[in-house]
């Protein structure tokens, strides 16, 4: 996927829903995530990269453990995370504790600090804006009224700077049909913040353990796979939240001097090449 406009040249990896469990033990029925995640990272090591964005589900289900199993799932996954060789830029998901979120991953989170776990680190000429869009307790995504203000004024500040923005849940519709959707709880007042944001070159999510690629007010905007497992698409009439693909992927973004482009690079064969369904 190729888009024009200019700006300095940046490549960052992407990464999300590593889904790791205490003790780094299989998920959903011998999916080993923490396998999957090193090999990702092993790749991601052998490139040359500005930074690594980390979108979100750390841990497998955190929200819903006891304590104990809670850090164990943390512990598990920092050594392969503290691998990670460029600068790391972490923001939660719903299946984070906000609490433990920062107890482990604080010190990755550098540059300005907003509301809740939402920052922006300014990067090669880039802003680039990480939101917490969780919802304690909700797998529907969300924002703030302090977040929101924060957003509002950080784009108005400079509303032409070369702008990425990631949040786990999608903030916007991503499919034709809006029951194939995790509803966004309240996408108006985000997007009339982001309105304003003539910079706004790419969105950037997770969350949904599929590939699809959108757009909004046209800025594409893309929603990655899992390090873990792919589900089906919902549409298939396929349990919705099986992990049918046992096949770890992620992201690269080639930020050019005339382009952007978005490469999803699979560890083994591509789940979805047999189908056009986003």
């Amino acid at each position: 996927h190729l888009f024009r406009w200019g700006g300095q040249q940046m490549k960052l990896g992407f990464i999300t829903d590593t889904h790791i469990n205490a003790e780094g033990a299989p998920i959903w029925a011998g999916v080993d995530s923490l396998a999957h995640l090193n090999r990702v990272i092993d790749h991601l090591n052998g490139l040359e990269l500005d930074a690594v964005v980390f979108g979100g589900d750390l841990a497998d289900a955190a929200d819903l453990a006891d304590d104990a199993h809670a850090h164990a799932m943390y512990r598990a996954a920092m050594p392969a995370f503290e691998r990670i060789a460029a600068p790391l830029l972490p923001i939660p998901g719903n299946h984070d504790r906000h609490d433990l979120f920062l107890s482990y991953l604080d010190k990755y989170r550098s540059g300005d600090h907003g509301p809740d776990l939402s920052y922006v680190r300014e990067l090669n000429g880039w802003r680039l804006i990480m939101l917490d869009t969780v919802e304690p307790g909700q797998i529907e995504g969300s924002i703030t009224d302090f977040s929101v203000e924060w957003l509002a004024e950080l784009v108005q500040a400079n509303p032409d700077q070369p702008t990425l923005v990631f949040a786990h849940q999608p903030p916007f519709s991503c499919h034709d049909d809006p029951a194939l959707d995790m509803r966004f709880d309240n996408a108006e007042p985000l997007e009339e913040a982001l309105s304003g944001c003539t910079g706004l070159k790419g969105i950037f999510s997770g969350h949904y353990h599929r590939l699809i690629d959108w757009q909004w007010r046209g800025v594409p905007y893309h929603v990655a796979p899992s390090t873990a497992a792919q589900f089906p698409h919902p549409a298939w009439g396929e349990e919705r939240n099986l992990p049918k693909y046992n096949v770890p992927g992620f992201q690269i973004i080639d930020l050019g001097a005339e382009d952007i482009s978005v490469e999803t690079v699979w560890l083994g064969t591509n789940p979805f090449a047999a189908t056009t369904a986003a």
